[in-house]
């Protein structure tokens, strides 16, 4: 029975959507809508529900997962509305073939993570997987004309407000932060530590396909049992979500199976743009210099270091290294090119991220020299002693020890 509805209907609505790709336009004001379930009749009656509403157009209605799929392809749809009950919302395949509403669901948020999801349900039992798959909501049958416009005022707000000319990025250096046009988001909000935790551990496995589920719960909630580690998990991810949200940012966490993928649309990573200018630095010139200092300017401290996740370290020590090599390196133009004031504010910031790093010590006593500043010379010397047998009861390395032997001598012969 559901079959000549469906193709009845499909070929009404392939005639309007032609048309309408023949005038080159969208159905003007209204959201462009497809509804999907097992039952025709509950398909008939949300269609009446949804476009009583007077703000959705119901273009296709479906009862086959792959005719679904297909249509939505073709129909490029604002909404897809998932009729889902007991019985069709796992393994249900009685009445139509290859039916499974959840599903359905994660694989529309993969091909078309943009269209918005709707479940509409007789309880609440799968209220929990539809948000973990990112459900833009979760109806109860029956549904109310009050209820339903607070869906379609959302959805609507978001399709009628894109962004323009805006640029989001994720910053990790120092901390896990936001910025919108190169202005950091100030008090974003997460509803737990967990959540945070979760959303940076996604963002640092961002080259990855995907991110499996139990090797973040092994590494999130490794002492709970398997079934409410499940739960915190399926939490964190609609905390981070909602964050995500209330900040504006466009960044999609798609549910597959067994793991999660991460679209970042046109959201850009901080660290990402960074190391991939540094690279592009092969020889530091008078043309390139003020650009290398811009790039040195964007590492405000290592990698998510006052976040204190353990898993970060190896990512942490490697873009370090990369930092030390090109700071250095620019460093050193800076000083062969007579630039002492740049290079000396470069050594300090330098000697305030690595305190340890004896090398910055010795760069700024021959800075300090060039410049004839004797006081800072020592000040640097003693500074460093001071540090060595505080931290490593030892003494400066040779080499350093012998330029300020030799460096007192010069001084002494000059008075």
């Amino acid at each position: 029975m559901g079959e000549p509805y469906e193709d009845q209907h499909q070929c009404s609505t392939e005639r309007m959507l032609q048309a309408e790709k023949n005038r080159g336009k969208r159905v003007i004001g209204l959201l462009k809508a497809v509804t999907i379930g097992s039952s025709i009749l509950e398909i008939a009656c949300s269609v009446e529900i949804l476009e009583s509403t007077k703000q959705i157009k119901v273009v296709g209605n479906y009862s086959n997962e792959h005719k679904a799929i297909k249509g939505i392809e073709q129909i490029n749809p604002d909404v897809v509305f998932i009729i889902i009950d007991g019985s069709n919302s796992k393994n249900y395949n009685a009445q139509v073939s290859n039916f499974c509403g959840l599903k359905i669901a994660q694989k529309i948020k993969i091909k078309h993570p943009h269209v918005k999801i709707v479940f509409m349900a007789k309880s609440k039992e799968y209220a929990v997987e539809a948000f973990e798959l990112g459900a833009a909501d979760y109806l109860l049958i029956p549904v109310s004309q009050s209820r339903i416009q607070k869906t379609i005022e959302r959805i609507m707000n978001d399709r009628e407000n894109p962004p323009v000319n805006e640029t989001y990025t994720i910053g990790c250096f120092k901390n896990l932060h936001f910025k919108y046009n190169d202005k950091e988001i100030k008090n974003v909000k997460w509803r737990t530590s967990k959540a945070k935790e979760l959303f940076a551990f996604l963002m640092h496995n961002r080259n990855e396909t995907v991110v499996r589920k139990d090797v973040i719960i092994d590494l999130l909630w490794p002492e709970e049992d398997v079934e409410k580690a499940y739960d915190k998990l399926y939490s964190a991810i609609c905390q981070v979500r909602a964050t995500l949200k209330n900040i504006g940012i466009d960044i999609d966490i798609v549910s597959r199976d067994h793991a999660y993928e991460i679209l970042f649309n046109n959201v850009s990573c901080e660290v990402d743009d960074w190391e991939k200018e540094i690279k592009k630095m092969s020889v530091i010139s008078d043309e390139n210099i003020d650009y290398c200092l811009e790039l040195i300017d964007q590492y405000t401290g290592d990698y998510l270091a006052e976040e204190s996740y353990v898993w970060v370290e190896n990512e942490q020590e490697r873009l370090r290294v990369l930092y030390q090599a090109f700071s250095n390196e620019v460093l050193q133009y800076l000083y062969n090119s007579g630039k002492y004031t740049e290079a000396s504010l470069l050594a300090l910031k330098n000697q305030q991220l690595y305190p340890y790093l004896q090398d910055t010590y010795l760069m700024l006593m021959r800075i300090y020299d060039k410049q004839g500043d004797i006081h800072n010379v020592e000040k640097q010397y003693f500074k460093l002693n001071q540090m060595m047998k505080e931290e490593f009861d030892t003494l400066p390395n040779e080499e350093i020890r012998n330029w300020y032997r030799n460096w007192i001598k010069n001084i002494v012969q000059k008075i």
